[in-house]
Order: C-alpha cells, then structure tokens, then sequence
C-alpha cells in the first residue's frame, strides 16, 4: 500500500511538470563541417514546426520556426550584426497565446538556402550549408545580452527631464502675455472691417445712375429739333422738284406737249431723284440752299434778255400739268406706311425713300366639328337600308355553317345561310357585317369581329347546325 501511495504521489508531481509550458532562454549560433548550426533551448518538451518565405517586398529569405506550447524568455527579441554572413538577423517574440502559447523565432538570410532541422531533448537545430563562410566562435544570446545590457541602462538611467517643467512653465507665462495682447490687436481690425460696411461713398455710387435722367429729357429734345428740320426738308424739297422738272424740258430737241403719260412723268421724277444722292435728307439740304437762289435769277433774266425762246412760255403750262400727279402722291403718302420704314420716329415720308410692300395672304378658317368617340364603331348601325347591296352583307350572329368547300389550293370556302334562308360563299378576306372572313378550316369557319373599340374571334362550327 505505501508504494502505491509513493508511485501515485510521484504521478501526481510528473503530470504539472510534463504539461507545463517550455521557456525558450536561448539561441545560439556555431559553425561545424561547413554548415552552419543555429540551436534553440528550451526548459522542457515542447512541439515545433517550420516554414519559409520568399524573398519579396524588400524583405530577404526567412526560415520561421514556430514552437508551441512555449513562453518567451529570451530577454530580447531582435539580434542584428550576428558573425555569420549568411545570417542577417534573428528575430523572435510571442507570436500567439490563445489557444496555445506560441513563440515564433525568424532566421533573416543574405540569400535563398535549403536547410535540414532536427530536434534533440529540449533543444532544435537548424542546419544550413555554407561553404564559403569561415569559422568564428560560438555565438550565444545569453552572452550577447551580457554584453548589450550595459550599454542599454544608461540612456534608460539618464532622466534629465526636471528642468524642462520650469521651461514649460516659462512657456505657459508667454501665452498669456500673447493672450493678454491679442485682444489689443485684434481691436484694431475691427474698427477698419466696419468702416467699409458703413462707408457713405460706396451707396451713393450706386445711385450716381439714378442723376442722369434730365440727360435723357436733352436726347428727347433732339429728336423734336429733328423733326422740325425734316419738316423743312420736306417742305423746300417741292419747289426744288418743280425746279428740276423745269430744267428739263428746256432742250429744244425734244418737243414737250407729246409727254402725256403720267406714269412715266412719275418714273422720271423717281430716277432723278434716285440719281441726285444716296441719302435723301442730305440732298434736301444741299439743294435747298444753292437751288432756291437761281428761281429768281432765272425767271428774271430770261424773260427780258430773250424773248425769242418760245419753249419758256410754255414752261409754265406743262408745271401746271406736272403738279397734278404731285398731289396724287402727297395723298398716297398720306397713308400710314411708318412700319415699314427703318426710322418710323419721323413724322412725314422723305421722297426717294423704298417702301416695303407685303402681300396679303388668304386665311384659310377650320370651323371642326364634335369630337368623335374613338372607341366608337366606323360603320353607322343607325341608317339601315333595305338596298341589295346591305343585304348582300352576312351578320355572323344570325347566320350559321352550313358545309366547307374544299380546294386543293388551300383556300376553302365557307357556306353560310341566315335566318331567312339566303346563303353565302365566302373566302379568307371576305367581308362581313363588323368584320371579316379570318380563316377557314375543313370543320369550322372564323371570323375577326370589331366592336367597341375592341376585336373578338367568333367560330362556327358545322357540328353547331345539326
């Protein structure tokens, strides 16, 4: 009874520690047979697995080692300028917790590299062919903690940061000056931001526009200064005409009583003054000036200096003659034609001017009647007839299938008889009261109705008759 009580109390002991989790407290770094040993310890068993990864992204090769269940106890998690070359560094750390305790350890190489990896006991080596290396010492992280943990505490120990409150506080008073003066400054801003909000000159720019209307009475005036010119214009331009009109039959070659064509009078006087200037505003005004002058030259010297010259006598008849069509034309201008002219402000018509003439085109007036139902019938039911021609139309209601004349064309025929005993023979198309003859089968004859705006399908049958 006292050995088993020992061997279960021993159990008991061996169970906590074989499940308890390794602690990895080493890695070290030899070189033997032209391979390089790269060796992790650990306090007790654990389990392991190893991948790579390919150089990518700026990173080199990695050869990753994952050990499990295990604690992180190295002391340090990254080791750079290791004595090997083919090894750039080696990285570890708590890689998970959760479900199991991971640790994960990284070997960072130069160059891509097969390796071999075995596990003796509590440890794991990792090893990999390097030929053109040479032998160095053996390297250990344990020693490599040694030598970096005195270099490592003093610039932890140096805390010099006690005076640096005081400069802070220093810099807190400065703020507050600034905080004391910015209100000063700021005061000056705002008197010159409100001095464009209410300065006078700006709104009464605006209203400068409003100051010219008496400039636009003055522009009105000159049109009325206008009109009395044109008035003259037009008035002095009558005598100029009859001026020239006189000037003209003087010739002796040509005899004047044979001009008794007044519409050719009319085109005449037309073409001169068409010939006398472009504008006739500017012609009314020069020849006002020099023409009115040589009347009474003319007409004084010439009766006394030559009294031979009969055709001047008879001057005087054809100006009576001529000032008819004259007074034609001044009540033609009398109507109104001020919309076709460009300038319609003046108040009387300018001879010579071109008057737009526009025919008057016929209007035609649509008077349309109702509106007519668009769903109603196109064939008037209302206005029967007992004509031969309505007659001879077949109402599919009242009339039934008698028999099918078949063709070896395919086009049959349909025999119908109505109600009082008339028969029909009709085809694929045929027409028929609100319809047509849709198609005709060996047993049965369809029919395509149209009412109300809708259409139907009606079949007779010859199975219906008997």
């Amino acid at each position: 009874m006292k050995n088993t009580l020992y061997i279960i109390c021993l159990l008991l002991l061996a169970v906590p520690a074989a499940f308890a989790d390794a602690e990895i407290d080493a890695v070290q770094l030899n070189r033997q047979n032209g391979e390089l040993v790269f060796r992790i310890d650990a306090s007790s068993q654990f389990q392991f697995t190893h991948q790579t990864e390919e150089a990518k992204d700026g990173k080199p090769f990695r050869v990753i080692i994952d050990l499990f269940p295990a604690i992180h106890k190295l002391g340090q998690k990254s080791f750079f300028d290791l004595p090997p070359k083919m090894v750039k560094a080696i990285r570890s750390s708590q890689y998970a917790v959760d479900p199991n305790k991971t640790v994960r350890v990284v070997l960072d190489l130069n160059e891509e590299s097969v390796y071999r990896i075995e596990k003796t006991g509590n440890s794991v080596f990792v090893y990999i062919p390097d030929s053109k290396g040479s032998d160095f010492p053996v390297w250990s992280s344990v020693d490599n903690l040694k030598l970096q943990s005195p270099a490592e505490k003093p610039p932890i120990l140096v805390k010099k940061e006690e005076p640096k409150p005081q400069k802070t506080a220093a810099v807190v008073t400065k703020p507050k000056e600034e905080a004391k003066q910015t209100p000063q400054v700021a005061a000056a801003p705002e008197t010159t931001f409100y001095k464009p909000q209410s300065s006078g000159p700006v709104e009464q720019d605006w209203l400068q526009p409003k100051a010219q209307k008496p400039v636009v009475v003055k522009a009105e005036e000159k049109p009325a200064a206008e009109k009395k010119v044109t008035a003259q214009s037009s008035e002095t331009a009558k005598p100029v005409a009859e001026v020239i009109k006189t000037s003209q039959p003087t010739s002796p070659d040509k005899p004047v009583k044979k001009e008794e064509n007044k519409p050719a009078e009319k085109a005449a006087l037309k073409t001169e003054l068409a010939a006398s200037g472009s504008s006739p505003a500017q012609n009314n005004n020069k020849a006002a000036a020099p023409v009115v002058n040589p009347e009474p030259v003319q007409t004084d010297e010439a009766q006394p200096e030559s009294a031979d010259n009969i055709p001047a006598q008879e001057n005087p008849a054809q100006l009576v003659v001529q000032e008819q069509p004259e007074e034609e034309q001044d009540e033609e201008d009398e109507k109104s034609t001020s919309r076709f002219r460009r300038q319609p402000a003046f108040p009387a018509k300018l001879k010579g001017t071109i008057v737009a003439e526009f025919p008057k085109r016929m209007v035609i007036k649509y008077t349309p009647g109702i509106s007519r139902d668009p769903f109603a019938s196109l064939m008037d039911e209302t206005k029967q007839s007992d004509g031969p021609m309505d007659k001879r139309i077949p109402d599919v209601e009242t009339t039934h299938l008698v028999g099918v004349l078949e063709s070896s064309d395919g086009q049959n025929r349909a025999l119908l008889e109505d109600m009082e005993g008339y028969g029909f023979i009709l085809k694929s198309g045929d027409k028929v009261k609100k319809g047509y003859v849709s198609q005709i089968y060996s047993d049965k004859a369809l029919f395509q109705i149209f009412e109300y705006g809708w259409s139907r399908t009606v079949a007779l049958h010859l199975e219906d008759n008997e």
